[in-house]
């Protein structure tokens, strides 16, 4: 069992949860092995591109905004 600690980057965002399914996925069918031995990289990475993007629209838009997405692409790809 893994324990993450994510620290809380305050606001309201919309797009969130799509992004965050998105990227689960995405990263499961790129990341080789066995579902359990890949799950723990795999919700690092997701977690890892959330943040970047909530600090990023945080930066950019404030508090209450929709995800600045196509300003993260490059968060998102790495």
């Amino acid at each position: 069992m893994c324990r993450l600690l994510v620290p809380r980057i305050p606001g309201d965002y919309t797009g969130t949860g799509d992004l965050t399914a998105a990227l689960l996925l995405a990263w499961l069918h790129l990341t080789p092995g066995d579902a359990s031995s890949r799950l723990e990289g795999v919700l690092e990475n997701v977690i890892a591109t959330v943040q970047a993007t909530l600090k990023r629209t945080r930066a950019e838009a404030g508090e209450s905004a929709e995800l600045r997405l196509i300003q993260s692409k490059e968060d998102i790809e790495r």
